[in-house]
């Protein structure tokens, strides 16, 4: 039987993380359906199988969902490229959706301690992102996508769970910038470029889009771009300016950085500490609230692993009392770094999308910090992350969750952690 060949009716259960939801076959194979909404009625097509286990499609909806809407990017639809997962959910059942898998993921691998340490604090619920709020559409929030290109010069995303480039036309989850770019129908800047290479399209709120490749980065006008692109988020004193590099990380969400980056100095702030250390610290994003909160008297040390991201840094620093180191984000360097700013009183952690692991967790607990605060892009390495620390003594006082990757399965997840 090839790929697409067995069409079964299944009954759709909760939401998994990555995107699915759980239904099982009349054998009792479990089968994650993607396209499909919690107590709808589908036909599906399997498109991958293992013993135990399978992964579908819903092409036929028997019984639909209150939540279902007409999808927003068909291109992401059943047997269409990966990445707009939820494209076919309204926005409160999105973020229903995501609360349910963040709940679901804090029982199943953060284990009772975590879920009742969040039952404590009164449960956790993803919200909008500012602006997001009652919104019917959530198109045009994303300023940074990335594509390939296909074996014809022309831009595409892959088949979901497949190699295959499917050619787009438009991006309706990306900024509009983004959109007026002239790529989608082709470009001279990729006609020399192989098969599969990376495009970055990327389009700062006021400032020029660029598009990038490995080899360099172009204005929409074909002209060589060789500088940074600049960011600007508000706060409660005026703004914040960062300048980073073309293919370096920033949130894609328009207000994705704001949203995070104040949530950060209001946590940190009510500790009124001197004493401060940041982890994953990237281009500055928390760092520079940080150092506010700080002072001139304080200290704040930052240790991140991309040597360009800590140049972008040190750059958007400027004259801050921060000190910002290069290297691996391990147990040792925790260490080290403790006993250099003297004990750190409050540690600032935003690891990428694998978590910080146990060594890093029990390394930060190893600290005595009165306060952790963790950021996770992803609630399965969240909820590890949290058992860790949890084990070593500490408490969840506040969590915090916001959808800022509308129609995908994404979203982000802040942590307050106390000591015991």
């Amino acid at each position: 039987m090839s790929r697409g060949d067995e069409i079964c009716e299944l009954t759709i259960g909760a939401p998994a993380h990555g995107g699915a939801c759980i239904a099982r076959d009349e054998s009792g194979r479990v089968v994650f359906v993607r396209h499909a909404l919690p107590g709808e009625r589908v036909r599906a097509r399997i498109i991958d199988r293992q013993k135990r286990m399978a992964w579908a499609d819903a092409i036929e909806i028997l019984e639909g969902s209150p939540d279902r809407i007409p999808s927003v990017w068909p291109a992401a639809g059943p047997g269409g490229v990966g990445g707009g997962e939820l494209a076919h959910v309204s926005p409160q059942g999105q973020r229903r959706w995501k609360s349910q898998v963040l709940v679901d993921q804090l029982g199943r691998i953060g284990r009772e301690r975590v879920l009742q340490q969040i039952d404590a604090i009164g449960g956790v619920e993803v919200q909008p992102a500012p602006g997001d709020e009652g919104s019917a559409s959530l198109l045009g929030r994303r300023t940074r996508i990335e594509c390939v290109v296909d074996a014809e010069g022309f831009l595409g995303m892959r088949q979901y769970r497949s190699h295959k480039i499917v050619r787009l036309d438009s991006m309706p989850l990306a900024a509009a910038q983004i959109n007026e770019l002239p790529v989608w129908e082709g470009n001279k800047i990729f006609s020399s470029l192989p098969q599969g290479s990376r495009i970055r399209l990327i389009a700062p709120p006021g400032g020029t889009p660029v598009i990038c490749t490995d080899h360099g980065c172009w204005d929409g006008q074909g002209n060589a771009w060789d500088g940074p692109l600049h960011w600007r988020i508000s706060h409660h004193q005026g703004s914040d300016e960062y300048a980073v590099r073309p293919w370096g990380f920033w949130q894609t969400h328009r207000s994705g950085a704001e949203v995070l980056a104040r949530n950060v100095e209001e946590i940190v702030s009510a500790h009124c500490p001197s004493r401060v250390m940041e982890l994953y610290s990237g281009a500055g994003l928390f760092s520079l609230p940080l150092s506010r909160v700080v002072g001139e008297r304080g200290a704040l040390v930052t240790l991140e692993g991309d040597e360009a991201a800590v140049a972008d840094a040190a750059n958007n620093l400027g004259r801050s009392a921060c000190e910002p180191f290069v290297g691996d984000v391990d147990g040792g360097a925790v260490r080290e770094l403790n006993d250099y700013i003297g004990g750190a009183e409050v540690i600032v952690a935003d690891p990428p999308r694998a978590g910080a692991g146990q060594e890093v967790c029990h390394a930060m607990a190893s600290t005595g910090a009165q306060c952790i605060v963790l950021v996770s892009c992803d609630p399965a390495a969240a909820s590890r992350d949290l058992h860790d620390l949890c084990e070593k003594g500490y408490r969840i006082s506040d969590m915090r969750a916001w959808d800022l990757f509308p129609y995908t399965h994404h979203f982000e997840v802040m942590t307050v952690l106390s000591r015991d």
